[in-house]
């Protein structure tokens, strides 16, 4: 939580970078009727409170995920919230950068990475920069050479700053970000050795696998090329029983036919021998709800199935998902 001066008394407002599945909190102590107006620039939305026992506390996270439009088509992107706080016609104004996602316990956000990155495939590198942070990128034996990295949300294309054979890095330094949750997340933001911030990007040139997307809790873009394994279908009867009149040279009797078939079809697939912070970022595909394929040069929304994972705490170990295809179409009587 971070605190802002209205009518010279402190309140508790959100963080900076806030999430919209978590409680987005504003808190105001006071006898008098509180207005939040929230606004992104295109949609707002304006609440009224009375106050319960001297207080005022509104979560903001409903209004925040309202913001959101859900498009298979376009990335979901972090918004730029403006919130003003009225208090007997005197406000006070801040901002958020509101992410579609969540932190939980022990978590970190933005913390350095090392991912795969895969060439022959579309892919971006999420990336949020403090203010005051300054960029780097050097791939293979190069050195480091500045680039020009905006302040806030990034999305990156690779191919944009490196052309790397082997690896590519992206380092940030004078890296310096408070905590927003300073007494439950003391790690949550912390800054990485003393200003530094690491990221490694190892390229991969396979061609051949089942290639995925998916949306973390943090709200980042995960990618992974998994190999295929067994075609799985399965088919069920649906509907009514439906009466057929048959005969030949007799009469048939009590001949009935399934309305309708539902036949379902899934795929195997697995990642193997991954270490410790791929298998951390491969168990996000189960909690996201927007998990997508590559498929005939276009992201094919699917499903993955439920699954109870162990980590075993092996330095390496597989990791097993079973995709579930759009149901199979058929006729129906």
């Amino acid at each position: 939580m971070r605190e802002a001066q209205l009518n010279g008394r402190a309140i508790e407002i959100p963080d900076m970078i806030s999430f919209a599945f978590n409680p987005m909190r504003v808190k105001v102590d006071t006898q008098r009727v509180v207005t939040i107006e929230l606004t992104d620039g295109e949609k707002t939305f304006t609440d009224e409170r009375e106050p319960i026992g001297g207080n005022v506390s509104i979560d903001l996270a409903l209004y925040a995920r309202s913001f959101f439009t859900i498009d298979r088509k376009e990335m979901i992107l972090p918004k730029e919230v403006t919130c003003t706080v009225r208090e007997g016609g005197v406000g006070t104004t801040f901002t958020m950068l509101v992410v579609w996602g969540a932190m939980n316990v022990g978590e970190r956000f933005n913390k350095p990475r090392k991912v795969t990155w895969f060439k022959n495939f579309p892919f971006t590198f999420n990336l949020y920069v403090p203010e005051g942070a300054t960029a780097r990128t050097r791939y293979d034996k190069n050195t480091y050479t500045p680039v020009t990295l905006q302040e806030g949300w990034n999305v990156i294309n690779p191919n944009d700053l490196f052309d790397a054979a082997e690896f590519g890095v992206i380092r940030m330094d004078d890296y310096v970000h408070p905590s927003v949750w300073e007494y439950t997340f003391d790690e949550t933001f912390r800054g990485v050795d003393e200003g530094t911030h690491i990221s490694r990007l190892v390229v991969d040139e396979c061609t051949k696998g089942i290639y995925l997307r998916w949306i973390d809790r943090h709200g980042y873009y995960q990618y992974y090329l998994f190999k295929g394994g067994d075609d799985v279908y399965q088919s069920k009867a649906q509907g009514d029983d439906v009466n057929v009149d048959y005969s030949s040279w007799y009469d048939f009797g009590n001949i009935q036919v399934q309305q309708h078939k539902q036949m379902t079809n899934s795929i195997r697939a697995c990642a193997t021998l991954v270490d410790e912070e791929t298998f951390n970022m491969l168990l996000g595909i189960h909690s996201s709800p927007m998990v997508d394929m590559w498929y005939d040069n276009d992201w094919l929304p699917i499903r993955v199935g439920d699954a109870t994972i162990t980590k075993s705490g092996k330095p390496l170990q597989d990791v097993e998902i079973e995709i579930m295809m759009p149901n199979i179409v058929s006729q129906r009587l």
